[in-house]
Order: structure tokens, then sequence, then C-alpha cells
């Protein structure tokens, strides 16, 4: 079973030499952050929808979020330029898995999370090995606002290079 989810730690900027500014790069990412986060959601049951919303807010993330539960809408929704993706594993005939195949076959670099209910590590290893930047447990959501912070962090770097 899975535990916790997996995500690589980033370095402090202000511990990699040479980086000139390095504190308020990191300011300014806080600053950011503060800044209201577009959040699709891949979910069936809108009671999970909002305790994913409410977790969020615990975080002290302020989240303008959409939920979907079919295909069409998922992809519909793509046009609107989410910032996160959180994906439940069983959505009725598109789960995170086809979700994950979509997103690859669009070359999106919008970063999606799989939170779901208990399931085994092969099918974490296959979200990851699909795309997924992180697996988090619903019934272990505290580290879900690090987590999205990590995600939208590392793809902010990943287009300023």
């Amino acid at each position: 079973m899975v535990s916790a989810g997996i995500f690589r730690e980033l370095p402090s900027l202000s511990l990699i030499p040479g980086i000139a500014g390095a504190t308020s790069m990191r300011s300014s990412r806080k600053d950011e952050m503060a800044a209201t986060i577009r959040v699709l959601m891949l979910e069936d049951r809108p009671a999970d929808a909002e305790l994913l919303h409410h977790a969020l807010r615990r975080a002290n993330l302020s989240v303008d979020w959409k939920r979907v539960d079919r295909r069409v809408h998922f992809i519909s929704e793509l046009a609107h330029d989410p910032d996160l993706i959180l994906l439940d594993f069983n959505v009725p005939e598109f789960g995170a898995l086809d979700a994950l195949d979509v997103l690859r076959g669009l070359g999106s670099d919008v970063p999606a999370i799989v939170v779901t209910g208990t399931v085994g590590d092969e099918f974490a290893a296959e979200c990851l090995k699909r795309g997924a930047v992180d697996y988090l447990l619903k019934d272990r959501l505290s580290r879900l606002g690090l987590a999205v912070t990590h995600a939208i962090d590392n793809r902010r770097l990943r287009q300023e290079i």
C-alpha cells in the first residue's frame, strides 16, 4: 500500500552558489503562490471534491476550482489553462490513468497529482510513469498543500529554463 505521495524535494535557491538575488526569488515565488490557483479536479464524488478544496484552504492556498467527471468535460476544461490538476484514480469510464494519457498526448505541462483511496504500489508507480508529479491518499491530505506548492514551483522553474 502507498502511504504517502512521492516527490523530489528542490534545494533552497539560497543554498546554490552563484545565484544572485536568490532570497528575493524565493519571496516572489511566495507572493505568486498567494495568487489564486486554478485547479481542475477529475472527481466523481462532489463531497470528495469539497474535501480536497478544504485541504487546500487549510494549507492557506487560494483556489478557483472546477470539478469534472467525464472525459469530454476534462478535455474542454483544459482549454481554460488550469495551473494544476487533481485526479481521482477511480472515476468510472475515465480515471487518472486515462487523464494522464490525454495530458501526455496533448503535450501538456500542467502538473497532475493523483489523489485517491487505497490502491497498491503498482498503480502509484504507473501513475508516476505516465506523468503524475505526485500521488496522495485521500485519508492523508495533510501533505496536499505542500505537494501543490512543489508542483507549481517545479512547473515555473521548468518554464524559466
